[in-house]
């Protein structure tokens, strides 16, 4: 136990966000949709949501995880934790799988704000909270949750966290739009979160043949997390990949393959060169979480995206398949899953933690001392 809990400090030591996947496919199985919370190891327990398509079954896998004591900061309880540990909510875009979970859960849940683009926060009152497909808990309603426009350009404060959070527009499928999150600590170590995401090449040509005008709007993304590469303080990506390669690009509807994936990551390695034209292996070893992977009837699309994407890794990329329920910590190049432990109860785990400190702390002054003794008698022997 003592050992566990070592391994539990140094893991957390070296990581600077804990990150709780609530769902994470994009399709079928409706208690495990897109969903992660994300936390600064700074002030544990404190998240906030990315995307929230299941919430209750998520925390219930994480409940009865091993991990869950520490991760969850004493709670054993679903609705304690939907209630006093998510502290607000970050949504792409208002499609079912990237809400559901968010509707659901709103009779239950406390007063918080919904963060999005201004297009989605309509979308979800106009849509959802709207008293006829469910009841209004927006602010002109029951007032449970408040909507906050993210911005491109000024941080949004998320509350009870030490966390802020930039929102840049991307296409899902032109013209609806998705969004990209910039989630940073107070030192400005950061992580991207990615909702749905169509290959920039097919949607600027959409919006080319409506409108004439040229947006690269992920390219924009890119530009502006470069720097954040260079300094090694963009410490995870998250990016979908809906379905293996081989699907025609008409009929990806707005989504991504491993093919396209890596397409994006190119973009990126192009931005960091234009900043640093040595910086050819900036991308070595950078988190890259693949997320919303479409499930197919007898055939295990996971594994088919994990293989094209190895084989198509250029850059030497740490490509993360999470897995419902399972917590991990990312640092700067770094990743480790959050260790597990025996299933004890939170006050249990505090106490052995803290007879385990007292002990360790014991021994060193303990040995000082002895120390201390030896040096006098050597220095008594010599004065004789």
């Amino acid at each position: 136990m003592g050992m566990w809990l070592v391994l539990v400090l140094f893991c957390i030591s070296r990581a600077d966000f804990t990150v709780l996947p609530m769902g994470v496919m994009g399709g079928v199985d409706d208690s495990d949709l897109s969903g992660y919370a994300v936390a600064s190891t700074s002030l544990p327990g404190h998240y906030v949501m990315c995307d929230a398509g299941t919430l209750f079954a998520g925390i219930s896998k994480v409940l009865s995880s091993h991990t869950a004591s520490l991760v969850l900061g004493g709670v054993d309880d679903e609705l304690q934790f939907l209630r006093e540990n998510i502290h607000a909510y970050l949504i792409s875009h208002a499609h079912l799988d990237h809400v559901a979970g968010l509707a659901i859960n709103s009779v239950d849940d406390s007063k918080k704000p919904i963060i999005a683009l201004n297009s989605t926060l309509q979308n979800i009152a106009n849509h959802i909270f709207n008293w006829q497909v469910w009841p209004d808990f927006g602010p002109k309603g029951l007032g449970t949750y408040d909507y906050w426009e993210v911005s491109s350009y000024i941080p949004i404060s998320i509350p009870s966290t030490p966390l802020t959070v930039l929102g840049f527009p991307v296409y899902h499928s032109y013209p609806y739009l998705s969004t990209t999150f910039l989630i940073c600590d107070e030192e400005e170590n950061c992580v991207l979160y990615f909702g749905d995401l169509g290959p920039d090449s097919i949607e600027n040509k959409k919006v080319l043949s409506q409108n004439g005008n040229n947006t690269d709007l992920a390219r924009q993304v890119w530009t502006k997390v470069a720097p954040k590469v260079l300094e090694k303080r963009l410490h995870a990506i998250f990016m979908e990949s809906s379905y293996a390669d081989g699907v025609a690009d008409d009929k990806l509807f707005g989504h991504l393959t491993p093919k396209w994936l890596m397409e994006e990551l190119r973009a990126l390695s192009e931005e960091i060169l234009k900043l640093d034209p040595t910086a050819t292996g900036a991308l070595q070893n950078i988190n890259v979480v693949v997320t919303h992977v479409k499930p197919v009837a007898r055939e295990n699309i996971r594994e088919k995206v994990k293989e094209q994407l190895a084989a198509q890794n250029i850059f030497g990329i740490n490509f993360i398949f999470p897995e419902q329920g399972n917590a991990f910590l990312v640092g700067s190049h770094t990743y480790s899953p959050y260790p597990t432990s025996p299933s004890l109860s939170w006050w249990v785990i505090t106490l052995i933690a803290f007879v385990s400190l007292l002990f360790l702390t014991t021994l060193v002054f303990a040995y000082l001392l002895y120390r201390r003794q030896n040096k006098q008698q050597v220095v008594d022997y010599y004065d004789e």
